[in-house]
């Protein structure tokens, strides 16, 4: 709900947002470029004019690609990315 709240009230668009470390640690290239696809959410949308339902999403699918990608690193395990 932190990072929910965050986003909400941030005025950069949400590519930039989303790779600040104090805003969500950990998400790095790869990671937000999958999430906002499978989000269907446009990188240049401004952060705070996002609906909240489609954020709460957009968190979700951020938090599983990078639980998969480090799952599957684990085991030196290729991930199928949609965009890269």
């Amino acid at each position: 709900l932190e990072v929910l709240k965050k986003l909400q009230v941030d005025d950069r668009e949400i590519f930039e947002t989303i790779m600040d470390q104090e805003v969500m640690p950990g998400v790095g290239n790869v990671i937000k470029c999958e999430g906002l696809f499978h989000s269907k959410v446009h990188p240049k949308s401004i952060s705070r004019h996002i609906p909240s339902d489609i954020l709460h999403q957009l968190i979700q699918n951020l938090q599983r690609f990078a639980r998969d990608w480090y799952q599957k690193r684990k085991v030196r395990k290729d991930i199928f990315k949609s965009v890269y």
